[in-house]
């Protein structure tokens, strides 16, 4: 009897070091406010058969979609090759380490039957990728091309899902290893000192420095800094 007491104090008292352990791998600040949000910028891509330019506001055409005048256009946005209803960018501190989590809301979009382009069906979508403090400092002091890489994406469909999606990405923080084989790449470039050209975080099986050259978003320097921030004297302390 007294053997089978000490087993159980002894369970009990594991159980409450992995509760502690638990929360304390928890973020131990809050998401801080968003900053300033990219609403709209000007979708290009380079249509080489009529050797021109195609723009659209906030997604990058589907030339395979571009004469579908009758789709509506969030049908439109769901059929592009990229689009975005806003653009993000907050950080968090875990572990006494500061991450930042670039969001994009969308829409997304399949064809039931793909081969005869049957029963459309669209939903809008939440993508987050958490990116480190030295990738927003790079994009922040940008001066020609730039591109940072994440392995850490985080994904939630439909509406109202802000709770889910921070959720999702506390768990992500807490098994936060680092960067292996890095899957997703946002490139921008600076064309002058007023404009921005950039692409969203995406697997390109192509150098995305050579996919940016014939599509991609565009804004100016200040709505880019809007959302990273201005380069500091101490980004390059660092």
């Amino acid at each position: 009897m007294k053997s089978k007491i000490v087993v159980l104090f002894l369970l009990v008292h594991v159980f409450n070091i992995n509760i502690i352990v638990g929360q304390s791998s928890l973020p131990t600040k809050p998401f801080s406010s968003p900053k300033k949000i990219i609403e709209k910028a000007t979708g290009w891509i380079y249509n080489k058969d009529k050797d021109s330019w195609i723009n659209r506001d906030n997604y990058i055409p589907n030339l395979n979609f571009i004469k579908e005048k009758s789709l509506s256009q969030t049908v439109k946005m769901a059929m592009s090759y990229q689009n975005f209803n806003n653009i993000t960018l907050q950080s968090i501190s875990h572990n006494n380490e500061t991450y930042f989590i670039l969001k994009i809301d969308s829409w997304k979009g399949h064809f039931k039957y793909p081969t005869l382009q049957k029963e459309w069906t669209q939903h809008t979508q939440t993508d987050a990728y958490i990116f480190d403090e030295q990738d927003i400092r790079m994009l922040r002091n940008i001066n020609r091309y730039v591109c940072i890489s994440t392995s850490h994406k985080i994904t939630v469909t439909g509406d109202h899902q802000e709770k889910q999606l921070q959720t999702n990405i506390k768990r992500e923080l807490i098994r936060f290893t680092s960067q292996i084989n890095p899957q997703y790449t946002f490139v921008a470039r600076k064309i002058d000192k007023n404009t921005i050209h950039f692409l969203l975080p995406e697997h390109y099986e192509q150098n995305p420095i050579l996919k940016i050259q014939n599509k991609y978003f565009e804004v100016s320097l200040n709505t880019y800094q809007n959302l990273v921030g201005e380069p500091s004297q101490l980004d390059y302390l660092k």
